[in-house]
């Protein structure tokens, strides 16, 4: 079973949004496409502040906080659309769609 907590903040007008998903309360295949999004991330060890270093950035970017809980382990990364790295926009991806379908 996993547990995503993601909020997603910022942008031109400033609104949050967030949402909860648990593996255990949506099909079967979404599930496992979820967690392969999680794996390819090494979501679990990736530093838990991915922020802008000050230099960098815009007025209207997106921030994120991600909290992941699966099995035993619980990691929270806090990440902007400009300090992101690669290997997490897919999952980022997945779950601003899932709020959108909201």
């Amino acid at each position: 079973m996993v547990k995503v907590y993601f909020e997603q903040t910022g942008g031109v007008i400033g609104r949050t949004i967030d949402m909860t998903i648990d593996s255990d309360s949506i099909p079967s295949q979404e599930a496992k496409q979820l967690e392969d999004l999680i794996d390819d991330t090494d979501f679990f060890n990736l530093p838990t502040e991915l922020l802008p270093s000050g230099e960098e950035g815009a007025a209207d970017y997106f921030s994120y906080d991600i909290t992941i809980e699966k099995q035993q382990l619980k990691h929270k990364v806090e990440t902007t659309d400009i300090s992101m790295p690669q290997s997490l926009k897919p999952l980022v991806r997945y779950l601003r769609a899932k709020v959108q379908r909201k």
